[in-house]
Formats: structure tokens, sequence, C-alpha cells
């Protein structure tokens, strides 16, 4: 089973990023989910609320050896759904063709964002 948690501690998310992507790589600060599956975090996400109340999610990954089994789709879809209960907007901070059936639209500013109305959720996931 999967779950989605909030990470308070800095150091135990720092561990999960550095295990994603390189433990010459520093985590940006900002509010941590961890995707956790059989009590064992295996995902970590960086996002923060911004001036206007909407969410921008910095940087997402799972452990490479999990990869390939629909695990990052069903931990983004997750994510859009936890951030955008209280009607926030959310923008992502890279372009990827991935975010388009979700209904996420380029930015002035070269990120992507979706309103908490205009988010779809394809019925694709295999979780």
């Amino acid at each position: 089973m999967f779950t989605i948690c909030y990470e308070e501690s800095w150091v135990r998310a720092n561990k999960i990023y550095q295990n994603v992507f390189g433990e010459d790589k520093k985590m940006p600060s900002g509010i941590y989910s961890l995707l956790v599956c059989q009590d064992t975090p295996v995902g970590v996400a960086v996002a923060k609320l911004t001036k206007d109340m909407q969410v921008e999610i910095k940087t997402v990954g799972i452990y490479q050896q999990i990869r390939g089994q629909g695990l990052g789709d069903f931990f983004m879809r997750s994510l859009f759904n936890v951030y955008t209960q209280g009607g926030n907007g959310i923008y992502v901070n890279w372009v990827h063709p991935y975010f388009d059936k979700f209904g996420f639209k380029p930015t002035e500013d070269g990120r992507l964002y979706v309103s908490a109305e205009d988010l779809v959720f394809p019925h694709k996931c295999k979780h």
C-alpha cells in the first residue's frame, strides 16, 4: 500500500531527496511530501505556497529502482489532488507534455499552471 505524507524533518526529507537525485544535489526549501510504501519512503516532492496562495511544485522524484511501475504518475496525481483541495491552483517549475492531459498551460515565465477548477484527471492511473 502506498501513502502520501507530509514530512516535517528536513534531515529525513533531504536523505530521501539525495537518494533520488544524488548526494551532490541540494534540496530546495519548501513543504516536503513523501511517497511511502509499507513504512519506507520511496519518493519525495518539494512544493511551496506562493504569495497569491497557489502551490508551486519545485521538484518530484522516486527511487530509481522502482521507476517504470507507474508510481511517479500515482505520486503526481495524489499531490495534485491534495494541493487543490483548498481551491489552490498549481504551478510546475518544468515543462513536459505529461502535464498537458491534466489541463496545465504555459505561463509567461516559463512554468506550467492549472487552476483547481480546470484540473482534469484522465483515467490512466494504474494504482
